[in-house]
């Protein structure tokens, strides 16, 4: 404890201990100014009222997991839930205590984050074959889709027929590299030209949810020969931690969050998550082996 700083944004309890805009603000300029004298490198935001006083950003769910620049100080801002989150609704503990472990890693130099360096290629008519070359080299490939009513309208809605692939990314283990390829742009005889490569067993495939993305993919005559769900295989580790991709991800891949970027355009959006999936695999049938757990 005496390593560490603790203060709060508002400096008395609000009655009923329910914060008021009134109150955010009245008690604001004393927080900015206490902050000015601390001279840290690393600030810990616990929940929306501090994250929004260090960042100026509002959401803890969209923001939580990610280190972020301050608003009013040259302090680097990794936000997480408020402990109570964790009391009042018990799936919220695994996810706070998870990024504190990462914080701390962080402010002590333990690791870095990294951002594993997407660098894909835009999959065309007239290079299609650079897909199917790799196909064949591979010996593993993950896969991913996006799907919505346009590029500007996503949607995860299984039920709306309306709802279509929008873009598919692949990623291809060759050796002790990856290549990513993604394909937002389909025509006449795509979905032939993959057809065979996903409904053989190798290279063995994993999805995140493949339950999903295998839906989209069979409206298009495609059943895919699935090896490995990282959904599943995490619901194994651990079934009280939580199993959506960017917390798997940022939790043992040690990467920042990137799903709240909406800077990021759907391909890279879509590559990084293809390629995520990729290096996640591994670990989490690691975690088991260790546990021995056959899954075979």
């Amino acid at each position: 404890r005496a390593d560490i700083y603790i203060t709060n944004v508002v400096k008395c309890r609000p009655p009923q201990n329910k914060l008021t805009e009134p109150m955010y603000k009245a008690c604001l300029p004393a927080f900015l100014e206490e902050l000015q004298t601390l001279g840290a490198k690393y600030i810990l935001a616990v929940g929306n009222t501090a994250l929004r006083a260090l960042t100026g950003h509002k959401g803890i769910m969209k923001y939580r997991g990610q280190m972020l620049p301050g608003k009013h100080t040259e302090a680097q801002v990794f936000a997480t839930l408020h402990p109570a989150a964790g009391l009042y609704q018990p799936s919220n503990k695994p996810i706070i205590q998870n990024d504190f472990r990462a914080f701390v890693k962080i402010a002590t130099g333990a690791w870095s984050p990294s951002s594993m360096d997407l660098t894909y290629t835009l999959i065309t008519k007239k290079n299609v074959h650079l897909l199917t070359a790799a196909f064949q080299q591979a010996a593993e490939i993950s896969y991913d889709i996006e799907t919505g009513f346009g590029r500007d309208a996503f949607s995860l809605d299984m039920k709306d027929p309306r709802n279509e692939i929008l873009s598919i990314a692949f990623a291809c283990r060759i050796g002790d590299r990856a290549q990513v390829f993604v394909c937002s742009d389909f025509w006449p005889g795509f979905w032939q030209t993959i057809k065979t490569w996903m409904q053989i067993p190798y290279p063995p495939k994993t999805a995140q949810n493949a339950w999903y993305d295998n839906h989209f993919l069979f409206r298009k005559g495609i059943q895919v020969c699935t090896g490995n769900d990282t959904l599943l295989l995490s619901h194994l580790v651990d079934e009280n931690m939580p199993h959506n991709l960017e917390f798997l991800c940022t939790s043992y891949l040690k990467v920042p969050a990137w799903k709240g970027d909406i800077h990021v355009d759907m391909e890279q959006y879509n590559g990084r998550d293809a390629l995520y999936t990729l290096y996640l695999r591994p670990v989490l049938e690691g975690l088991l082996t260790e546990r021995q757990c056959n899954l075979y």
